[in-house]
């Protein structure tokens, strides 16, 4: 069974990874919203650079897929923030594809 994975990214940035292979990529929240209403998600990967997905954002999207995990990509492995509850976990796209 495939895991049914979203990514929100920012649309003004590039990455080095192929989101496109790992997952639905959306760009807009309220796309994410409306997917995780609609099936369910075993996990959302969030850009770092989108500030958008704050701790309430993230209980309604949970409110719908209790289990899923929320994590937050970033450029650099020494970047997560701690205090930053909302989130699972954190990986860095130094991964590569390969690694993610």
């Amino acid at each position: 069974m495939k895991n049914k994975i979203l990514i929100l990214t920012d649309k003004n940035r590039t990455s080095p990874i192929a989101w496109e292979k790992i997952g639905i990529v959306v760009d807009q929240l309220s796309e994410l919203y409306q997917m995780a209403k609609e099936s369910m998600i075993d996990l959302i990967i969030v850009d770092e650079m989108r500030t958008d997905l704050r701790p309430a954002v993230a209980i309604k999207l949970r409110r719908s897929n209790g289990l899923t995990d929320i994590w937050k990509v970033s450029a650099d492995a020494s970047e997560f923030d701690y205090h930053e509850t909302h989130f699972d976990g954190s990986f860095s796209v130094e991964l590569g594809n390969d690694g993610i």
